[in-house]
């Protein structure tokens, strides 16, 4: 469920009723497009955009998500981290649209567990891996080296340019 509050937290309104039918429901990410609307990802529904300030809701045209990023440039991505299906997505008009992204990588099969946007590059934190594009989706490389043992990048952060954090399903890692 999304709740939205105007007095500092006092009272909360239910401005979005997730579908219980599933394990994995509800709300993952939210972000403001560079038109200040919100966009919500959630495990079921897609994502989702208010254009006034959360009182009410429209499925975008893409099921993706949970996950959700904004570039400096404005361009939003989405990638689907419960699937083996590779639903990515990218907008160029601020979520109105979206149109599905390839991304290659090895036969093995990996999940996108995880995605951050600095600047206008765009990080995935895959099973064992990370991979990155800097040409809004058009191509992808690994960035450094795989992390030993299978573990799920659960988070990115980056200190600055050379120094990244990640949090894995068994520890943090500091390169």
């Amino acid at each position: 469920s999304l709740y939205r509050t105007n007095n500092s937290g006092q009272s909360w309104d239910k401005v979005w009723i997730g579908n219980n039918n599933y394990g994995n429901t509800g709300v993952r990410n939210m972000i403001f497009n560079s038109n200040n609307d919100i966009l919500v990802s959630t495990y079921d529904r897609g994502i989702l955009i208010s254009y006034d300030d959360g009182l009410t809701w429209q499925v975008t045209d893409h099921s993706g998500g949970p996950n959700l990023v904004n570039t400096q440039s404005g361009i939003l991505f989405s990638s689907d981290n419960n699937s083996y299906s590779w639903d990515f997505g990218i907008s160029l008009d601020s979520g109105q649209t979206w149109m599905n992204l390839d991304v290659p990588w090895s036969t093995t099969l990996h999940q996108t567990n995880s995605m951050v946007a600095v600047v206008d590059t765009i990080y995935l934190g895959m099973t064992d891996s990370i991979l990155c594009t800097n040409d809004f989706g058009n191509s992808w490389v690994k960035f450094g080296n795989r992390i030993s043992g299978s573990q799920r990048i659960n988070q990115i952060i980056f200190i600055n340019e050379n120094e990244v954090m990640v949090g894995t399903n068994i520890g943090i890692y500091f390169s």
